[in-house]
């Protein structure tokens, strides 16, 4: 992976974007590696397809952003959050793809690059939440699947018991 975020760095430099065949083999590689079923792991919220996380340093501008993640055909937008009140970066953004595959083959291959070249801050590339109508929502609805499987098995226990 290292020589693929050399790459990327390079390409990134040059503006061109890796060969349809190279972006299919890192998109295999990618599902191969990430097929854990779209889900942050057990009783974590679902993860999107095709939105990314990412984490970046505080110097990295919305041009820098967009070049990089735009090798990868069909991205949407790359949305850099900044602070309000001083514009200035909070240092992560959302970055959406047309297709589980580019967004696929960006987490495998810029994860862990540094970003800029020679400042030392690795990316964090991730897949995002998927977003809710607040925070709310999605935290009752796991809540009452969690109190239903608690109910189911009380009730089972007791039926046992009889």
């Amino acid at each position: 992976s290292q020589m693929a975020a050399a790459a990327a760095a390079a390409a990134a430099q040059q503006g061109m974007g890796p060969s349809a065949q190279e972006f299919a083999a890192a998109a295999a590689a990618a599902a191969a590696a990430g097929a854990q079923g779209g889900h942050s792991g057990p009783g974590g919220p679902p993860l999107s397809q095709q939105r990314l996380f990412v984490v970046v340093h505080k110097s990295v501008s919305d041009d820098q952003l967009r070049l990089l993640f735009r090798q990868y055909p069909g991205m949407e937008y790359c949305d850099l959050k900044r602070d309000k009140a001083t514009n200035k970066s909070k240092g992560y953004c959302y970055v959406n793809y047309s297709t589980p595959a580019a967004a696929a083959a960006a987490v495998s291959d810029l994860n862990g690059i540094e970003f800029p070249v020679g400042s030392g801050f690795r990316l964090k590339v991730m897949y995002a939440e998927i977003m809710t109508g607040g925070a709310a929502a999605g935290s009752s609805s796991s809540n009452a699947a969690a109190a239903a499987a608690a109910m189911l098995r009380s009730s089972s226990s007791r039926s046992s018991l009889r």
